[in-house]
């Protein structure tokens, strides 16, 4: 496996964004999965605004993984690995750096029926904190929180 680079998302990478939020929800099995020219348009609106704080993971050149923060409302936005990519380290290492970043805590909401992601937040040590609906899309989700030890 090539060096992973973790750097500032520039407007340059909007596409290659939400091409990986297309691919991996899709393959987490996400319901009522916007097409990627929606997701297209929501990241580019979104960078730097709604996500104050984006993170690409480069590998070979090549953006494989993104993470979006909004630290003052200490709250992770995205997380996402290109599928081919998955289990290879790099949500654990963006996971991490979210926690760097926001080290008072952070919340984050998944599918309720993405049995991965949900596993991966309860080994990294989030805890489930209420079950809910998408805000837009009316799907149910569920809310993780990561609250620092002490």
């Amino acid at each position: 496996m090539e060096q992973i680079l973790l750097r500032p998302a520039r407007p340059a990478d909007a596409d290659a964004i939400a091409q990986i939020w297309h691919a991996s929800a899709g393959h987490g099995g996400a319901p009522n999965l916007p097409s990627p020219a929606f997701l297209r348009e929501r990241v580019g609106a979104a960078l730097g605004t709604l996500w104050p704080e984006v993170t690409v993971a480069e590998e070979a050149g090549e953006i494989v993984a993104f993470l979006a923060l909004a630290p003052a409302r200490g709250v992770l936005e995205e997380i996402f690995v290109r599928p081919d990519r998955i289990g290879r380290g790099l949500g654990r290492q963006l996971l991490d750096l979210a926690k760097r970043r926001m080290p008072g805590g952070f919340t984050l909401y998944t599918w309720a029926q993405n049995d991965a992601a949900r596993a991966f937040y309860e080994r990294a040590g989030l805890v489930l904190t209420q079950e809910g609906r998408h805000p837009e899309r009316g799907h149910p989700v569920v809310h993780y929180a990561w609250m620092p030890a002490g």
